[in-house]
């Protein structure tokens, strides 16, 4: 029997497949969509998920289990906490769509695009929008024929059994197959379904950084935990914002280093 089926291996220790997964969901939190090989699209699809239920939460140990497993927090958590948060707050789950897309031409490794979704430029509606004038072309067609076939069928009457509607029946449920693929492609092309006023996080620029002002303080409950001692509940309030810095030299940079430490000593 084969044991320690539990996960994938991704051919690597542990602690390398723990760095991979969070270099993974890093770029995936950053960027929206990262394209990687399909295994370990689908071990990074849980924790990706995971991230935004963390989100959604917002409390200092949820903050504290994200900063714990993301790289680039000053990038990283901003737009988790607020702009992906925000993105799905309204969406009870399924925050993520792998996307299969072939096999790498070098080592015919299956691929495959792991994306959040409702996303800007999601890939799904991408791809509605794009079927969506081939669909109303073949459906345009198939009207002709159609009528095509109505008047054939009223100029040849009862005489001729071989039109009996076999023609007409299947060219309807065709019609009928292609008008359901044409409201679904349709609704997929109207998404994504965003919160009102929700704004997607401006990429930095150079000189610019994103500063988090936080404040802090502690209301009483009024009542008493089993011990007899008021509870209190600690509140966070975090403001992200976009500011200009002022560009420093890597010369700036080595002489604040060696003057702090020249104090700390």
């Amino acid at each position: 029997m084969r044991h320690g089926l539990a996960l994938r291996k991704l051919g690597r220790d542990s602690s390398h497949r723990r760095a991979l997964l969070r270099n993974l969901v890093s770029a995936l939190v950053l960027h929206d969509r990262i394209t990687t090989t399909l295994p370990k699209a689908k071990e990074a699809q849980a924790l990706a998920d995971k991230m935004i239920t963390l989100a959604k939460k917002n409390t200092p140990q949820a903050r504290k289990a994200a900063a714990a497993f993301l790289f680039q927090h000053s990038i990283t958590m901003p737009k988790l906490f607020d702009a992906l948060a925000a993105r799905y707050a309204t969406r009870p789950g399924g925050y993520t769509r792998i996307i299969k897309t072939g096999f790498n031409p070098r080592d015919s490794s299956p691929t495959a695009i792991l994306e959040y979704v409702d996303a800007p430029g999601d890939t799904k509606i991408a791809m509605a929008k794009q079927q969506l004038p081939a669909l109303h072309s073949k459906q345009k067609q198939l009207r002709a024929q159609l009528r095509e076939v109505e008047g054939v069928t009223a100029r040849a009457g009862k005489d001729k059994p071989w039109l009996d509607g076999e023609t007409k029946g299947n060219l309807l449920r065709r019609m009928h197959a292609l008008e359901k693929v044409e409201s679904k492609l349709t609704r997929v092309a109207q998404m994504p379904f965003l919160p009102e006023g929700y704004e997607e996080v401006k990429t930095l620029k150079k000189g610019q950084e994103i500063r988090v002002d936080k404040k802090v303080w502690v209301e009483a409950l009024g009542d008493r935990d089993r011990h007899g001692k008021p509870r209190h509940v600690v509140k966070v309030k975090r403001r992200t914002s976009i500011v200009e810095v002022d560009k420093v030299s890597i010369k700036d940079k080595k002489r604040t280093k060696i003057t702090n430490q020249h104090l700390a000593v």
